[in-house]
């Protein structure tokens, strides 16, 4: 029984860790597709948001 318990909590913190983390990666563009330098990027009713850089790439990390 202790080594259930103990494998369930050394789970639930891996996975806690694994997902605590996320980033999104992308493009921004126009409608031609052409890269959107230096636009604002924002996740919809959020606070996380970014910038693109001069090709239009952009890094969002949603850190918690």
């Amino acid at each position: 029984m202790r080594y259930v318990f103990a494998c369930s909590i050394t789970l639930y913190i891996l996975l806690s860790l694994v997902f605590a983390q996320s980033v999104l990666k992308g493009t921004g563009s126009n409608n031609r597709g052409e890269p959107l330098s230096y636009a604002n990027v924002f996740i919809k009713g959020t606070r996380f948001g970014t910038t693109t850089n001069d090709q239009g790439n952009f890094e969002l990390r949603c850190d918690t």
